[in-house]
């Protein structure tokens, strides 16, 4: 077949062309790809029902006029925006069509950032083929939400951290810096990765003092990251009287706190003493609703932190309960709804066999924290690659479950691809050196 195809190439031009395509790998494994996620998305609806969705598709402020909303932050609306403008009549679609697409070229970002990192290309394959099939990301193409954007957003980030480190650039390090921001305002929970990329940069200050300009810009960047997110802040405590980000981080907290049955504080027994009152009359999202209808969301902000100070100790306690029961659920997750009368059954069961369960995540990432560390006491240098997955899978795990009441498998969705990377080295790993052994008998 590979002689036919290279007699095939030597006849033209046009031909040579033809046979570069169906020689490369990537060819093959978008269109693997591009098959199954036609036939899996033709079993989904456009879901659109959520609560979340609802406010990204009528999301009314103008930034350009000073203007933000108070629950959502503007990337994820403009982008809905963006496809609008194309016509109106389809609009749904068109978005989940456009969330499609852009995830399916993060298939060649994705790969291209495996060939950086790895040595394998069975491996890379294979991970790459897993990263374009997995149904607990692919459903949320089909969902307007953010889940979908994010998930591609974070591939990108993972290449531009890769890219920097196999050839560091001052342009680098502003552009992925600067990416940051943008994560933060397509979904404020990524606010953890901006001390992690100052951190980042003040260590490579210290060890590589041959990098110090890049370092410099990449602290500059940084600097100026934070200005905006503080400038954001003050926009929304104008528009509306909250000073963050989003206020669903203090929904959320409090939330955590009526669950742990710890919002009791006399440092505001007018708000403790209406929850008390009504916690039982109520539905969780209607006594939040009325909550921060009657106070304002600064005064919750200062409730929810005297509340978990106060009780750290009981709060503690629920939270690493809540890790533990959490460790027997799956990764695997669908949102998207089935289209009538579809049987999803068989995707359920892909979703699951390439699904983990979060108890085998806390092995393998107490693991990998052991190996970096070993890593670098051998080789007597940081291993920045790994650090950086190990960080930002942590911390988006923490964040989904501790920093919103439930959900914590969708939260933490985004970072599956990285949990994709962080297994493929390892496989990466041990064929290299079953293969080495195989070749010294």
């Amino acid at each position: 077949m590979i002689s036919t195809l290279r007699l095939f190439a030597q006849k033209g031009k046009w031909q040579n062309y033809i046979y570069k395509i169906l020689s490369n790998d990537l060819f093959w494994l978008l269109l693997t790809c591009g098959i199954f996620r036609y036939i899996f998305y033709l079993f989904f609806s456009v879901t659109h029902d959520y609560p979340d969705s609802q406010t990204y598709l009528g999301y009314n402020a103008n930034i350009l006029l000073g203007q933000v909303e108070d629950y959502r932050t503007p990337v994820y609306p403009y982008f809905i925006r963006l496809i609008k403008l194309f016509g109106t009549t389809n609009l749904l679609q068109n978005v989940v069509l456009a969330q499609s697409i852009i995830s399916f070229l993060t298939i060649i970002v994705f790969y291209k950032t495996l060939k950086n990192i790895l040595k394998k290309r069975a491996v890379i394959l294979i991970a790459a083929l897993i990263y374009g099939i997995l149904p607990s990301t692919l459903n949320f193409d089909k969902c307007i939400l953010t889940e979908s954007f994010s998930i591609s957003a974070l591939v990108v980030f993972l290449y531009f951290v890769v890219s920097y480190l196999k050839q560091p650039a001052i342009y680098k390090a502003v552009l992925f810096t600067f990416y940051i921001f943008f994560l933060i305002m397509l979904r404020p929970a990524f606010i953890f990765l901006l001390p992690v990329i100052i951190l980042f940069w003040i260590i490579r200050m210290m060890i590589r003092k041959t990098e110090w300009k890049m370092s410099l810009s990449g602290l500059a960047a940084s600097a100026v990251c934070i200005l905006l997110i503080i400038g954001y802040s003050h926009l929304n405590y104008t528009c509306n009287e909250v000073n963050n980000i989003s206020v669903v981080s203090t929904v959320n907290q409090l939330d955590i706190l009526i669950d742990y049955n710890i919002y009791t504080d006399k440092s505001d027994t007018e708000l403790s003493d209406y929850i008390t009152t009504n916690i039982h009359k109520e539905n969780r999202e209607d006594l939040s609703d009325s909550i921060f209808t009657l106070f304002d969301p600064g005064r919750i902000a200062k409730y929810n932190k005297n509340c978990t100070l106060h009780h750290f100790p009981v709060y503690l306690q629920k939270s690493l309960e809540k890790i533990l029961k959490t460790g027997t659920s799956s990764t695997s997750v669908i949102y998207a709804e089935f289209r009538k009368g579809v049987s999803g059954r068989w995707i359920e069961v892909i979703s699951n066999i390439l699904s983990l369960k979060f108890w085998f995540l806390y092995l393998l990432l107490v693991f990998d924290f052991i190996y970096i560390i070993y890593l670098w006491i051998k080789s007597k240098e940081i291993p920045w690659l790994k650090i950086c997955i190990w960080t930002i899978i942590t911390a988006q795990f923490m964040t989904a479950l501790l920093g919103a009441p439930n959900e914590s498998e969708r939260l933490f969705v985004s970072a599956l691809p990285y949990l994709i990377v962080l297994l493929s080295g390892y496989a990466d790993k041990l064929v290299c050196h079953i293969k080495g052994r195989s070749l010294s008998r």
